[in-house]
């Protein structure tokens, strides 16, 4: 995704580029995984502990970034799967009917403090979506803290609630944790699909 690609949703956002990370950069791939730890070490004193929170998925998956000059403050993760088993957290689908394969998983996003509430997790999304496509996906599903307004942008996405999951122990969200399902065709699926702008 080339810079240019980048519309501002307002004029404090306007010098902010959106790119994809490869994952063959370690270097911007390690302040991804940075910016993850000091995002949600106020949740989990685990995460606090780290100095980067980085998976194996990290090294296969497609990582889309948000820079302010020289600064990173958001990124996600999109990876393609045959089954929502391999999925990054398969428990939280562990419940979820059958979905057309590939499935695309949408995790890790991620947004500096100071830059939130700007709409740079809602193109995140869209650009994860792309890729997602591009990868030949059918499906994309995600797991999301259930906050109304969060559901509601991505419902906006075409994304539509498949449940809660079952209380368990999260890394960011501590021994009670529970978090919404969320699914939603591609266009690679062959039906109507959320047209993507940027």
């Amino acid at each position: 995704m080339n810079p240019s690609q980048w519309r501002a949703v307002n004029s404090s956002v306007a010098k902010l580029q959106l790119l994809e990370i490869p994952a063959t950069n370690t270097r911007l791939l390690w302040a991804i995984g940075v910016l993850r730890v000091r995002a949600w070490a106020a949740r989990s004193a685990e995460i606090a502990a780290r100095e980067a929170w980085l998976d194996e998925v990290d090294a296969v998956g497609r990582h889309f970034a948000i820079i302010d000059g020289e600064e990173l403050v958001a990124a996600a993760r999109v990876s393609a799967h045959e089954t929502l088993a391999a999925a990054p957290d398969p428990e939280d689908f562990a419940e979820l009917a059958p979905i057309p394969t590939p499935i695309a998983s949408l995790n890790r996003l991620v947004v500096a403090q100071s830059y939130r509430g700007l709409g740079l997790g809602i193109r995140l999304v869209e650009a994860r979506l792309a890729a997602a496509e591009q990868m030949g996906c059918r499906s994309a599903v995600t797991s999301i803290w259930p906050d109304d307004r969060i559901i509601r942008r991505m419902e906006r996405l075409g994304f539509v609630s498949a449940g809660l999951t079952k209380i368990y122990r999260s890394v960011t969200y501590g021994p009670e944790a529970r978090f919404m399902v969320m699914t939603r065709r591609l266009l690679a699926e062959g039906l109507p699909g959320e047209p993507l702008s940027w």
